[in-house]
């Protein structure tokens, strides 16, 4: 009996029909004091997650004269009790005769196998020859008005019965579900994805019962939808299925469609999005430059709202701002349409397409002339220059907007000072888009001077002007491509200067700088009008700036730029082989006054 012990403990007791009524009479007599010897019994028995028992159980009945506590007045053990699906009947009195008067009200009580005595204990009383259901106020019992057969499949579920305020009797049967309750309900639409103003679409609400098998034909099931317009807001289903259609939605958007039926007191929804019939695009889609007059090709790609191209052969429309269209109008082919676009004099225009009544975004194009200017690179031959100097020189290098084009010679150029006091030659052209200008001051004081052509103007170079320079540094560097693998070993040149151009120097006045700083530097100042130099370093450098020269400037003299030069046969080596590396120069890389 231990298996049959640990299936009962598990077990909640439900009465469904209560103590029924009174079956047979185990005797008869004349005397209306007579009271009936058995009765037929029927209940409901689950385990506790509502699954109706099969298995049989061993079940004791006894009736007390109280709800609690007490001796039983009678006892009765049914062994081996048949239950179908969770229902069992039979007779209580069969085995030990109920010899009871019933003049006094009763409590019945139920116990399966080895468990305690389930509660609360069934309230009994008589009337001569027959039973009624007593109860205690605020007692509950199970009730089922349904086929007794169909309780526990599916969803199917008793429900209760609360004993009255007064204790004459039980209310209603609340919370039963019977067969063909409408339990649960499934909505679906003909297509999740329409076009505006397209064909209705189907909505179909499909309704089970409690037993999981389609509702009765004629069930009601209401509909409810968010926009648009419903075919009705109710339908009858047939076959367990009703169904409405959707239409009326004239812009894109998204509807949802809520459906229920009977006692779900939670609908479901099933969403339908409404697109426009074509979608449009066009490219180029960023703004694009093109010289005049060349052709630029404006495609449109379409699209069908529920996906996919148009078909082939379908029109499009294109509008243009400015320019010339090759066509107003093209077909599709494997949804793409195309013109072109040109322009015959500078300016910009919006192409538009339109397919369908859907209009693209718009391809911003602009013509130019490649031949205008784009940039402007304005640099000074000096950093410095001096008041009584000879000025600085200003170069202004012009290019065209567009790489294809050449800036016309004649070209004005006008070089404006944007700060400081100086004074400017007059407005030059280009040749070979070159412009110069020569900057001078006789005012102390920097200078920042721009260049414009057309309508591009130059970042601007300051050149500072002093009155009597008492040096002038002049920074050399190296040039050209470093071959892979190689780095610079060792330099000598030879830097030439005016002898008559009242500058003098000495050893102590040279000094590495830059990428020679910290290299051994031997200069050689014994002869008037040049420096030679010569660098040695180990570790080995890349090519730029290796050596810094001080000159000393006497009283009266101004010296220019131009007066320093690079003799001929500079050499530089490799730092591993010694070897001559070829490509590379020695230049001078700066001259600042000061």
């Amino acid at each position: 009996m231990a298996s049959e012990e640990r299936i009962v403990k598990n077990l909640r007791y439900q009465l469904v029909l209560a103590v029924t009524l009174v079956l047979t009479l185990l005797a008869i007599s004349a005397q209306a004091s007579i009271v009936p010897r058995t009765l037929s019994y029927q209940g409901y028995l689950t385990l506790p997650d509502g699954t109706p028992l099969t298995a049989p159980v061993n079940m004791t009945f006894s009736l007390y004269a109280a709800p609690t506590g007490g001796t039983p007045l009678w006892s009765e053990l049914h062994s081996n009790v048949s239950i179908s699906n969770g229902v069992y009947s039979l007779v209580l009195g069969d085995i030990t005769p109920v010899n009871l008067p019933f003049d006094a009200p009763y409590y019945l009580g139920t116990k399966i196998g080895a468990d305690p005595e389930m509660t609360p204990r069934q309230p009994l009383n008589s009337v001569p020859f027959a039973l009624r259901a007593g109860c205690n106020s605020g007692d509950m019992i199970s009730c089922f008005t349904g086929d007794i057969a169909t309780l526990g499949l599916g969803q199917v579920r008793a429900g209760v019965r609360t004993c009255s305020a007064d204790g004459t009797g039980y209310g209603s049967c609340v919370g039963q579900v019977l067969p063909d309750t409408p339990a649960d309900i499934t909505i679906t639409a003909s297509v999740s994805t329409q076009v505006i103003n397209g064909p209705a679409v189907t909505i179909r609400a499909s309704v089970t019962n409690a037993l999981g098998t389609p509702v009765a034909d004629g069930t009601p099931v209401t509909f409810f939808a968010t926009s648009g317009t419903l075919s009705a807001t109710s339908a009858s289903t047939v076959a367990g299925t009703a169904q409405v259609t959707l239409s009326g939605i004239t812009t894109p958007k998204t509807v949802t469609v809520f459906s229920s039926a009977g006692g779900i007191t939670t609908p479901v929804s099933v969403d339908v999005t409404f697109v426009s019939p074509v979608a449009v695009s066009v490219s180029p889609s960023a703004p694009l430059s093109a010289n005049l007059a060349t052709p630029v090709t404006i495609s449109a790609n379409v699209v069908k709202g529920t996906g996919g191209p148009v078909a082939d052969g379908s029109t499009v429309t294109f509008t243009t701002t400015f320019g010339t269209l090759s066509a107003t109008s093209a077909v599709t082919t494997g949804g793409v349409a195309s013109v072109t676009l040109t322009g015959a004099t500078v300016g910009s225009g919006r192409v538009t397409a339109t397919a369908s009544l859907a209009t693209s975004t718009s391809a911003l194009i602009s013509f130019v002339d490649p031949n205008k200017p784009g940039a402007v690179a304005l640099v000074a031959s000096s950093p410095s220059g001096t008041t009584a100097g000879g000025g600085v020189t200003l170069t202004a290098t012009v290019s065209p907007i567009s790489p294809s084009g050449t800036v016309a010679n004649g070209t004005v150029v006008t070089f404006s000072i944007v700060t400081g006091a100086g004074t400017l030659s007059a407005v030059t052209t280009t040749s070979g888009g070159v412009a110069t200008a020569t900057l001078s001051s006789t005012t102390v004081n920097a200078v920042s001077v721009s260049a414009t052509a057309g309508t591009i103007t130059s970042s601007p170079v300051s050149v500072n002007f002093i009155a009597q320079p008492t040096l002038a540094i002049v920074k050399l560097a190296t040039s050209g491509t470093l071959p892979v693998g190689q780095v610079i070993g060792g330099i000598t040149a030879n830097l030439l200067y005016p002898v008559s151009g009242g500058l003098s120097i000495a050893a102590t006045d040279i000094a590495g700088s830059g990428l020679g700083l910290g290299s051994l530097l031997v200069p050689n100042t014994n002869v008037a009008g040049s420096v030679n130099l010569a660098l040695i370093t180990t570790s080995g450098i890349q090519v730029g700036e290796f050596a810094t020269l001080n000159f000393h400037v006497a009283p009266g003299s101004f010296p220019k730029a131009a007066d320093f030069s690079l003799a001929a046969g500079a050499s530089i080596i490799d730092a591993t082989s010694t070897l001559a590396i070829p490509g590379l120069n020695v230049q001078v890389l700066s001259v600042t006054l000061q």
